[in-house]
């Protein structure tokens, strides 16, 4: 699955964004028929480009357009750096899949082994994404980098998570997401996306900004 946010200021609909779902959708056809095992692709949009130019611009399987209602309702009194979070969290929700593995849209897919993700959850998981290594700048995290802790310097790369979108415990995970970011939209900066357990995320204070882990 792709998330296709927003609109093209050019006529002809071939701006950058598109151009790198194109090419990472083309790079999963490739590693699809190399292994044999074929996946259906979708993009999910919020309507600001045409389904059928969505279709013929990045040759999914599906687009699927996201009712305005869900945005309306998630995207209250959100800043407009947030909002694309908010509106990209909404997006989480409204996957087609019962299975399903989100890229970023400047994902490019090298071998078969992404295949890994879809086992995970076969395996029982609701959630998993890729890993990344190593974080760079701990500037701003409220611990110090530990090259012995529970990480070892690893981070979790939520531009490739596979999860069960009709999951109760994940359409829980993706509400609670958009909530935090409701809570704390007046922050300096917003809450941690890096998925990981709930009981890790920091809380908002009042009157403090809340900082990414």
């Amino acid at each position: 699955m792709f998330i296709v946010l927003g609109s093209c200021s050019r006529p002809d609909y071939d701006c950058t964004f598109l151009q790198e779902v194109r090419v990472a959708i083309a790079a999963l056809r490739r590693i699809s028929r190399a292994a044999a095992r074929p996946r259906p692709i979708a993009v999910v949009a919020d309507g600001g480009i045409a389904p059928a130019t969505l279709m013929r611009q990045l040759e999914p399987d599906a687009v699927y357009i996201i009712p305005p209602k869900a945005f309306a309702e998630a995207s209250t009194k959100i800043a407009q750096g947030d909002d694309l979070r908010v509106r990209k969290l909404v997006a989480y929700l409204h996957a087609p899949y019962e299975r399903t593995v989100f890229f970023d849209g400047d994902t490019h897919a090298r071998d078969a082994k992404i295949e890994m993700l879809f086992e995970s959850l076969q395996g029982g998981f609701d959630l998993s994404a890729a890993f990344e290594c190593c974080r760079k700048d701990w500037g701003n995290s409220n611990a110090p980098y530990d090259a012995g802790g529970y990480m070892r310097g690893w981070e979790m790369q939520t531009g490739v998570m596979a999860f069960r979108p009709k999951s109760p415990r994940i359409d829980a995970f993706w509400r609670e997401a958009i909530r935090e970011y409701q809570m704390c939209a007046a922050a300096t900066q917003p809450p941690s996306t890096q998925l990981v357990r709930r009981d890790l995320l920091p809380r908002c204070p009042p009157s403090l900004p809340s900082l990414p882990l």
